[in-house]
C-alpha cells in the first residue's frame, strides 16, 4: 500500500494472495462452495432480522458493516489489516489505524473477532518500550506521539478480545504489553494517582487539558478493565493499585464534574482545546465502553442518566436554521442531528484557538454510543430518536451544498450503507453496533462460559440476533407475572457455557428454575444478587448451529 495515496504505509500487497494463486483459482473456489455460502449468508440475514428491534434501527446496525468492504480497509499481504478514518475522492481520509477513531468500532471484534484481536495485537507490537501507543499504526514513526483517549480504547478494548476468547491464552501472551501501557497512562498524567488528569491530552484532532469526564472516564474505565485483568495474572498489588486509583478517580470526578446535570472539564491552568462548562457528547464514553464489558457503573446511575437528559436536551437539534455548522457542514438545515458541544450555561472559551475542535459539527458517529447509553439508562425514546434522524438523513438522497467529503467537492449523498463524515464509509459508525448490545443487554464472559441478557427493548417481549467469540444466533424473552422463559438459539459457531445471567423484573424471586437443551433436562443451581438470576449449570454445556437451550423461572 506505499502508493501516492500514503507514502508512509509500510505493507504491501493484498492477503487474498496467500489464499488464492489467480481470480480463476478465487472463481473456482466460490463456484465450489456456492450452496454452502450462499446458505450461510441467508442464515446470518434471517437471523438478524428475526429481531423484532424496530426496522429502521436493524438497518442502521447492518448497515455500517458495509465499511468493511469499502476502500476504508486493506488487508496487506504480510496480514497486516490497516485502515484509514474514511474514505474521500481518490484517496483515503486520514490514513493509519487511528487509535482515537477505531476505538468506536464495536462491530469489529463483535461480528469479525479474529480481526478484532488481530488490531489490538498490531496496536501491542506498535507500542514504545515505555508503553506509549502511537495515534496511528502502521505509518512511519513522524506519527509517533499517543491520543488519550486512542491509548485507552486499546486497554479497554484488550479486555474486550479476552472476554470475546474462550481461555486465557491470548490475555497471557498480551499482558505485559497491556500492563506497560496503563502504566504509562498513570505515569504521564497522574503521577499522584488521584484519577484527576493533569497536562495536554490528545484527542479529537487536538488537545485539550485538565481532567473531563470525557478523557477522565476513559482513564476510569481503562483503570477497571486492567484491574479486572491484573486480578486474572493473579498479580493481586497490581490489581489493587489499578482500584484504588479507580474508586478515588471515580469518587472525585463525580463530586468535581458533575454541575446536578451533566459532567463538564476542569481545565489546566493554560488553556488548550477545552469545552470547560460546555455539554459535550463524549462525556460518559468511558461509561459507555463500561456497559459493553460489564465493569458496571464507573459514575452514580442517576447522574449519568441526567448527563444523557442533558445531550438530548441541549445539543440533539430538531433543526439547523439559525445555527452555524463549523468548521463544516454536514446536516441540511431541516434535518435533525446532535451537535459535538453546547454551552447551556456559558462559559464557551472566548478564544477560537482555545475552544474545543469541532465543538459546533455533527459527528454522527459519536451520537451512536450516546444513544446507546441512553439505552442502558431508560431513555429508550430519547436513544431512538437520536438514532432514527440519523437513519432518515441516509436515505439515499443527494444532499448539497455540504462539507460531508471535504477533499472531493462532491455532495453529501447520505448513503445508507456507511455514514458520510470527514469521507466517505467513515469508522465511527461502526459504533452501531452498541445499539444492539444496548437493547437487548448482552453479558459475556467466553473464558468462563458466561451468557446472559438484561433486555432494554420489550423485556416481556424481546427477540435480537446476538454474537459471542465463535457463534451466533437468536435470544428471546418472554414475560409475564407468573414466569420468565429464556430462548438462546445457535445458529452457527459454537457456544460453550458454564453458567447463565438474566435479570428478573424488580422485587420478583425465582421459585424454580428449569433449564433444557434441545428438551433434555440439565440440573442446575441458581442464587440472586440484586436484580440478576445467576444459573450455575451442574456440568459444561456446548452449544452446536441447530441446538437450543431453553431456561424458564417460575416467579414468585
Amino acid at each position: 500500500m506505499r502508493d501516492h495515496q500514503c507514502p508512509d504505509w509500510k505493507h504491501d500487497g493484498y492477503v487474498y494472495a496467500n489464499w488464492w494463486p489467480n481470480g480463476l483459482a478465487l472463481a473456482r473456489d466460490v463456484v465450489a462452495r456456492l450452496d454452502e455460502l450462499t446458505e450461510q449468508t441467508r442464515r446470518y440475514h434471517e437471523s438478524f432480522y428475526q429481531s423484532n428491534l424496530p426496522y429502521w434501527l436493524l438497518d442502521r446496525i447492518s448497515s455500517q458493516v458495509a465499511i468493511l468492504k469499502s476502500p476504508t480497509v486493506f488487508w496487506a499481504k504480510d496480514g497486516f489489516f490497516g485502515c484509514w478514518e474514511g474514505v474521500s475522492y481518490a484517496y483515503g481520509s486520514c490514513p493509519g489505524n487511528a487509535t482515537h477513531v477505531w476505538g468506536y468500532a464495536q462491530t469489529v471484534p463483535r461480528v469479525f473477532p479474529m480481526i478484532g484481536k488481530k488490531m489490538r495485537e498490531q496496536e501491542h507490537d506498535a507500542q514504545t518500550a515505555e508503553g506509549m501507543l502511537p495515534v496511528r499504526i502502521g505509518l512511519s514513526e513522524r506519527r509517533q506521539f499517543p491520543a488519550f483517549d486512542g491509548q485507552c480504547h486499546s486497554i479497554i478494548g484488550s479486555y474486550l478480545i479476552h472476554l470475546l476468547g474462550n481461555d486465557g491464552e491470548w490475555l497471557d501472551r498480551q499482558w505485559p504489553k497491556i500492563r506497560e501501557s496503563m502504566d504509562f497512562l498513570i505515569a504521564g498524567w497522574d503521577k499522584d494517582e488521584d484519577g484527576m488528569l493533569e497536562g495536554p491530552q490528545h484527542g479529537m484532532d487536538s488537545k485539550h487539558g485538565g481532567t473531563s469526564s470525557w478523557m477522565g472516564g476513559m482513564y476510569l474505565a481503562a483503570l477497571a478493565a486492567a484491574e479486572q485483568m491484573a486480578m486474572l495474572q493473579e498479580e493481586v498489588t497490581l490489581a489493587g493499585r489499578y482500584g484504588a486509583i479507580l474508586r478515588k478517580g471515580a469518587k472525585s470526578q463525580d463530586e468535581r464534574l458533575f454541575n446536578g446535570e451533566y459532567f463538564i472539564q476542569i481545565p489546566d491552568p493554560t488553556p488548550r482545546r477545552d469545552y470547560n462548562t460546555g455539554c459535550y457528547t463524549d462525556q460518559m464514553l468511558g461509561q459507555w465502553w463500561a456497559e459493553l464489558t460489564d465493569l458496571g457503573w464507573i459514575y452514580p446511575k442517576d447522574h449519568v442518566r441526567s448527563a444523557m437528559l442533558s445531550l438530548f436536551k441541549y445539543n440533539f437539534r430538531t433543526h439547523f436554521h439559525g445555527f452555524k455548522q463549523s468548521p463544516r457542514k454536514f446536516v441540511v438545515d431541516d434535518e435533525p442531528a446532535m451537535v459535538q458541544c453546547m454551552w447551556p450555561r456559558g462559559g464557551r472559551p472566548t478564544e477560537e484557538r482555545h475552544t474545543m475542535l469541532h465543538a459546533d459539527e455533527v459527528k454522527v458517529g459519536i451520537s451512536y454510543p450516546v444513544a446507546a447509553l441512553m439505552i442502558r439508562t431508560g431513555l429508550l425514546t430519547e436513544g431512538f430518536t437520536v438514532v432514527r434522524a440519523n437513519h432518515d438523513r441516509h436515505d439515499g438522497r443527494l444532499r448539497t451544498g455540504l462539507d460531508a467529503t471535504p477533499w472531493s467537492g462532491l455532495g453529501f449523498s447520505g448513503n445508507p450503507f456507511g455514514d458520510d463524515m470527514a469521507g466517505k464509509f467513515y469508522v465511527r459508525a461502526l459504533s452501531t453496533w452498541s445499539l444492539l448490545l444496548a437493547c437487548q443487554g448482552q453479558i459475556y464472559n467466553g473464558p468462563e462460559g458466561v451468557l446472559g441478557f438484561d433486555p432494554a427493548w420489550k423485556p416481556e417481549d424481546h427477540v435480537s440476533f446476538f454474537t459471542t467469540g465463535e457463534g451466533w444466533g437468536v435470544f428471546s424473552q418472554r414475560r409475564d407475572d407468573k414466569s420468565q422463559e429464556e430462548t438462546i438459539e445457535l445458529r452457527w459457531g459454537t457456544l460453550d457455557l458454564r453458567q447463565l445471567i438474566f435479570v428478573l423484573p424488580d422485587d420478583a424471586k425465582p421459585a424454580a428454575v428449569k433449564v433444557s437443551v434441545g428438551g433434555k433436562a440439565i440440573e442446575s443451581s441458581h442464587a440472586m444478587e440484586g436484580s440478576r438470576l445467576y444459573i450455575d449449570l451442574s456440568e459444561d454445556v456446548t452449544l452446536r448451529a441447530g441446538d437450543t437451550l431453553k431456561a424458564v423461572v417460575s416467579l414468585q
